[in-house]
């Protein structure tokens, strides 16, 4: 049986991270790691690269998804299909860029987006302290043009207790394996 792909959207801010890692040691699923061009933070858990290995990954298609955003590079290994071959689903943070080419990879994916009052973005992408000036400005802007998502299979709500969201997510989980 083959796993699922969750890709997992929303605006900076939203809570995406926060919300898949409380996902740890769910039964079946894995979650995919992106490889970025930036320096990870507390609240971001991914790959470093320096954007010569990015390339060189990218030149050996070692990635199965892969895009830029706020002047950084992001991919998601291919080893995600292996994953789902051998019956994982697996979760993956990923720009909206991507969802069409990830669709047309693998028939077997579903989208979830995080949505959250813009307000909230704003004042988490401030306090976490990751972002200067113009990048908060873009991601700002960015958030106020994108509040909702049409093509979105689930809506997590996360402007409230993040367990709440995390239970969500679970129950969606759930709901796709049944």
């Amino acid at each position: 049986m083959e796993g699922r792909l969750f890709l997992i959207v929303g605006n900076s801010g939203s809570g995406k991270d926060s919300i898949i890692k409380g996902l740890a040691g769910l039964p079946g699923v894995r979650v995919a790691k992106r490889f970025i061009t930036r320096e990870p933070s507390a609240f971001e858990d991914n790959n470093f690269i320096s954007l010569d290995d990015f390339n060189s990954m990218l030149e050996r298609n070692a990635f199965l998804l892969n895009w830029v955003s706020y002047g950084f590079n992001y991919g998601v290994s291919s080893e995600v299909i292996s994953w789902l071959n051998q019956g994982y689903d697996v979760i993956v943070n990923v720009s909206r860029d991507v969802i069409d080419k990830a669709k047309n990879l693998y028939h077997n994916t579903k989208v979830i987006f995080v949505k959250v009052p813009v307000s909230d973005s704003i004042n988490r992408i401030k306090g976490r302290g990751r972002e200067g000036g113009a990048e908060v400005e873009a991601r700002v802007n960015r958030a106020l043009n994108n509040q909702d998502c049409d093509y979105a299979d689930y809506v997590i709500d996360n402007s409230g207790e993040l367990s709440q969201a995390v239970n969500e997510l679970k129950e969606i989980i759930k709901k796709e394996i049944s």
